[in-house]
């Protein structure tokens, strides 16, 4: 019996630690974005594999299932041909629209800090690629949005040799997962190292803030096409 404890807790502790690696950190998520969004019917929230997702449910919608995917198709076709921006998929019978934007460059962000006795500047600019899946059902549409991941370039003023530019997942960006910042200010090395971090962390944190904005904002542009309140405004670069 005393056995059979024993291997049940390091079976327990086992898997805890397992779950402890796939959950991503979601503590600063909710006050940053859950709450002020709920009330409109967003989900937004980090999935397991660390994306950023954002799911809509528009409904009581006065058209044909027709004239929605027609009025959707419109919407989401790219204004110019371009392999990573495109409407991969298209089934009428279905109801379901697949697709992927390439947001080039949506945030910039610049970070002042004394690098040594010389000023420096680094400018933050990210770039990220939007999945998008819309299912149409009698009456409403789901919307479904993914990020997995931001590409930022950092250019550094006055130009350093130093490669600065990076990847990351969503789910270990800021503000979801802070960057440790140093408490000394004393040694170069971590006066640096901390100026970096404060610099990542800002950026990152409006760069979180642009994604959301963006996707909220598509959510809302084709609440107003689905519920006749504007003119359909399809193939804009600002999509």
């Amino acid at each position: 019996m005393k056995k059979l404890l024993i291997l049940s807790l390091f079976i327990l502790a086992a898997f805890n630690l397992v779950a402890q690696r796939v959950q991503p950190n979601k503590k600063n998520l909710v006050p940053y974005v859950l709450e002020q969004d709920s009330v409109k019917g967003y989900q937004i929230f980090i999935n397991e594999k660390n994306e950023l997702q954002f799911i809509c449910i528009i409904d009581n919608i006065d058209l044909f299932k027709d004239e929605m995917y027609n009025k959707l198709v419109t919407y989401f076709t790219p204004p110019y041909k371009d392999a990573k921006s495109e409407l991969t998929l298209k089934d009428r019978k279905l109801g379901k629209l697949e697709g992927n934007r390439f947001l080039k460059n949506y945030s910039k962000t610049g970070y002042e800090y004394m690098n040594s006795t010389t000023k420096t500047n680094n400018v933050y600019t990210f770039s990220a690629d939007l999945l998008y899946r819309v299912d149409i059902k009698k009456k409403k549409i789901r919307i479904k949005f993914t990020v997995q991941r931001f590409k930022v370039d950092v250019q550094q003023l006055p130009i350093s040799s130093v490669h600065m530019d990076y990847a990351k997942s969503i789910g270990r960006s800021a503000p979801l997962q802070l960057m440790r910042i140093t408490d000394s200010e004393k040694v170069i090395s971590a006066q640096l190292k901390n100026s970096l971090n404060k610099g990542s962390n800002i950026s990152e944190t409006k760069a979180f803030d642009d994604l959301t904005t963006i996707c909220i904002t598509t959510i809302e542009e084709v609440k107003k096409i689905m519920y006749g309140i504007v003119d359909n405004k399809a193939n804009t670069d600002d999509w």
